[in-house]
């Protein structure tokens, strides 16, 4: 990158090695500017079951849920799934600890489903998030800024699948997959509080440039699903789809990542 003259990295990767905080990490020991979060934000907003730990004790409204590695499922899936039945889990989201982009997901409406479930996400994992499912509408608020410093907030989102019972990687990625309301349809009251939730995230995490926080609204208000610190930029993505909204610039406002990313103290420099 340096002999080619590289000056900062947009980074836009997803999944395990480009959200996760281990590309972020190898490039601060390079000393190599890049847009986004850092290595730690990154790993936390990954990983399912330390962003739900840190949202839990900053007080944050979040679906109830258990944690489960792959050791007590076989020692015991019993157990497992009576602990779910007590926490009214089914139905509910068996989900793969740490990746992205609806990976490793699965409703389950049965034992028996959750059985299946469980056995496929812990071919993947050794640990997973069992959460219940909150019926209602489901909202994403994108935001841009530096954890310490002022957050611009964009237009909320809301997504309707239409592909699937939920945002699954068909509904996000396959044309016609979802309608993706821009700027919602919601009240000025329903979109300032899920803005100020999102913001909360991002301070707590130490997130910087864009971040975006996904939300069911049930009967008793928004809870916070997760945070994703490098969201989608293709063509059926929807932070560019909030940037219009706005009125942005796309290639003005991706160019003040870079310029932003710049201007950050760097490792050795």
């Amino acid at each position: 990158l340096r002999e080619a003259g590289v000056e900062a990295v947009f980074l836009a990767l997803h999944g395990r090695g480009g959200e996760d905080g281990t590309i972020q990490g190898f490039l601060d020991w390079a000393g190599m500017p890049y847009t986004g979060a850092g290595c730690e934000a990154s790993a936390v907003a990954m990983n399912k079951l330390i962003f739900k730990a840190l949202v839990l004790e900053a007080g944050l409204p979040t679906p109830r849920h258990l944690s489960c590695d792959r050791r007590s499922w076989r020692s015991d899936p019993g157990a497992v799934l009576a602990e779910a039945t007590r926490r009214e889990l089914i139905p509910g989201f068996i989900k793969v600890a740490a990746a992205g982009s609806s990976f490793g997901v699965s409703l389950v409406t049965s034992p028996d489903e959750a059985r299946a479930a469980l056995r496929e996400a812990f071919a993947a994992d050794d640990h997973l998030l069992w959460e219940a499912r909150i019926e209602g509408r489901e909202l994403t608020v994108p935001l841009c800024g530096d954890a310490d410093g002022a957050i611009e907030a964009l237009p909320v989102v809301e997504i309707r699948p239409k592909k699937g019972s939920f945002f699954d990687l068909a509904s996000k990625y396959d044309e016609g997959g979802a309608d993706e309301i821009c700027p919602a349809e919601i009240s000025t009251e329903l979109a300032g509080r899920v803005t100020a939730l999102a913001t909360a995230v991002h301070r707590l995490i130490g997130a910087r440039g864009m971040t975006r926080t996904d939300f069911m609204v049930g009967p008793d208000g928004p809870v916070i699903l997760e945070t994703n610190t490098i969201p989608g930029l293709t063509a059926a993505s929807i932070f560019p789809k909030a940037l219009a909204a706005a009125g942005r610039d796309p290639g003005e406002f991706y160019r003040a990542l870079l310029v932003a990313a710049l201007a950050r103290p760097r490792w050795g420099v």
